[in-house]
């Protein structure tokens, strides 16, 4: 039954459009902090994303993006694809025209990449491997920064790690790191939790539901985020307290 829900909630919600960058620590650390940096390529101004995070090399960051709904992507292997884009490549303003005819970027099927470019067209997930910025020692490999692999201060961590804490579970590592809703649902119920949804809390504003439940131990979400009530004590990253943020799920927590 749980199962089913998650895969309910996963279909629902998350497009397969998954994709990935390889970038040189300096240029990662330019999109994971601020906006993503176009580079020069065969099709013009551009990112360049891949399906499979395995092509980056040992010295480089993995990041990655989904594409976001309603954007277009020619592909070069459809042949109507194809002659939109024969169309444009020798107009010197090609990018531009291509944005404002509603195409965000196309797949080259010779060098099986993904090229992007409109950067409103992605959303910046994480940082899915190697560390951005990371003043430590090269050996010292348990302690990464908050920008290794999302880090373990971001919502989801801090959620999953407080819940985890109140039932006597071990904490999450970095590999664990759940990036959504769903994730948090899933590694809970891996670590031997169960859930019930209360949807009739949904639209309360923070400060309603806080004020009315002092017991118990819930997952709450609200709009692209997360936070862990714990027997009336509030664990939220964005360290904003109980507010006008209105809620768009709640789970209580158990031992199962």
């Amino acid at each position: 039954m749980i199962r089913d829900l998650i895969t309910l909630i996963e279909e629902a919600r998350h497009s397969p459009n998954v994709w990935y960058n390889c970038s040189r620590p300096e240029a990662a650390a330019i999109i994971n902090r601020h906006h993503i940096d176009l580079c020069r390529s065969d099709f013009g101004p551009s990112i360049c994303l891949s399906e499979s995070p395995e092509a980056a090399g040992n010295d480089e960051v993995v990041l990655e993006f989904r594409l976001q709904e309603d954007y277009r992507i020619l592909d070069l292997n459809e042949i109507h694809d194809s002659v939109i884009w024969q169309r444009h490549r020798h107009d010197k303003q090609r990018t531009t025209h291509l944005i404002s005819d509603g195409i965000d970027g196309l797949y080259d099927p010779a060098g099986e990449a993904y090229h992007v470019f409109n950067p409103q067209a992605l959303l910046f997930i994480r940082v899915y491997d190697g560390v951005v910025s990371d003043p430590l020692e090269e050996t010292d490999i348990q302690v990464l920064d908050e920008y290794a692999l999302g880090g373990l201060a971001r919502c989801t961590a801090v959620t999953v790690n407080a819940i985890l804490e109140h039932f006597h579970r071990h904490p999450i590592t970095l590999g664990e790191i759940p990036v959504n809703e769903p994730g948090v649902m899933r590694i809970l119920v891996a670590k031997g939790l169960t859930y019930r949804p209360f949807p009739q809390e949904v639209g309360r504003t923070m400060q309603q539901f806080v004020g009315l439940h002092h017991m118990g131990v819930w997952c709450l979400i609200t709009q692209g985020h997360a936070m862990a009530l714990v027997n009336g004590e509030l664990f939220d990253a964005e360290n904003k307290g109980p507010d006008a943020r209105k809620l768009l799920a709640t789970y209580q927590m158990q031992l199962r």
